[in-house]
């Protein structure tokens, strides 16, 4: 019993609480193949009852830390996808306001062919109405009807 209690004392000398991920996987493996050699020991009863006792108080342990390690990569990973999902958001933004921006654009340069078009329009008409205006363009009336 003193070999198999030497060996759960050094399966449990380090802390839980700090441990990484391999070390946390590689002492709960290690607790298992102590539990069958307790298993399969020859000793008295009440050894083996303390032993598996403390072995699975020290495998609570290491499997709260286990746990904690796992919530942690989902946290990250969590956290991860809420930043690509920002990085998605702000793109369609952009491009939302491109697009907003190139209307914007589109529309002010309408507008401005419109109204040229319609300036030339004007001088055209007054133009043609001082050349086929009888009267000498300086004294055309605003009210012919050709203006």
């Amino acid at each position: 019993g003193a070999a198999l209690q030497s060996r759960l004392a050094e399966l449990t000398a380090s802390a839980a609480g700090e441990a990484a991920a391999g070390e946390v996987e590689a002492t709960r493996k290690g607790l298992t193949a102590l539990k069958l050699e307790v298993d399969a020991a020859t000793t008295s009863v009440h050894v083996k009852v303390a032993l598996r006792d403390s072995i699975a108080a020290a495998d609570r342990e290491w499997l709260k830390r286990a746990k904690q390690l796992s919530a942690g990569e989902a946290d990250r990973a969590a956290a991860a996808a809420v930043a690509e999902c920002r990085a998605a958001e702000a793109a369609a933004a952009w491009a939302t306001g491109a697009a907003a921006l190139r209307r914007g654009r589109e529309r002010r340069l309408t507008e401005m062919w419109r109204s040229a078009e319609a300036e030339a329009g004007r001088r055209r008409t007054r133009s043609c109405c001082a050349r086929a205006c009888p009267r000498a363009p300086a004294t055309c009336d605003p009210s012919c009807a050709r203006t």
